[in-house]
């Protein structure tokens, strides 16, 4: 899975008519992706620990990969952006500790963050390389 975000990435950073004109542009809508895969990861993990306290151990297990697989997106884009590993992981920690003060610290109440989040960031996972594609666009149209 590594390899093929990081070849999307070089490919996106080559073919992209952004990249072209301005190449702080696609490093700023990489910056962009790597937030939003950030959010979803730290959405995702939230979930898993919900379903660990509900022991219901193997679907937790799932979204504990999805959300590793989210950071791992957030961390690979972020450094072809130029952010630190530590801006990335504070970034999944911030979002992490705002969705907890969201359901009051207890996990029975991830359906409100499932409403807000579990549509946009299971898209976000099925297709990284729109995620990235989107917010190159938005920001060379901006």
């Amino acid at each position: 899975m590594r390899t093929v975000i990081l070849g999307s990435i070089i490919a996106l950073q080559l073919v992209s008519p952004a990249a072209a004109a301005d190449p702080e542009k696609v490093k700023l809508g990489l910056n962009n992706a790597s937030h939003e895969f950030s959010r979803c990861a730290s959405f995702f993990f939230m979930v898993s620990i919900a379903l660990e306290n509900s022991k219901a151990m193997e679907l937790a297990a799932k979204y504990k990969t999805v959300s590793d697989q989210a950071l791992e997106y957030a961390l690979q884009t972020g450094a072809v952006a130029g952010l630190l590993k530590e801006a990335v992981t504070s970034r999944f920690e911030t979002d992490f500790l705002s969705m907890k003060d969201k359901i009051g610290g207890n996990t029975s109440n991830v359906s409100i963050l499932n409403k807000e989040h579990m549509e946009p960031c299971t898209a976000t996972m099925q297709n990284p390389d729109a995620v990235m594609e989107r917010w190159v666009a938005e920001i060379e149209n901006r």
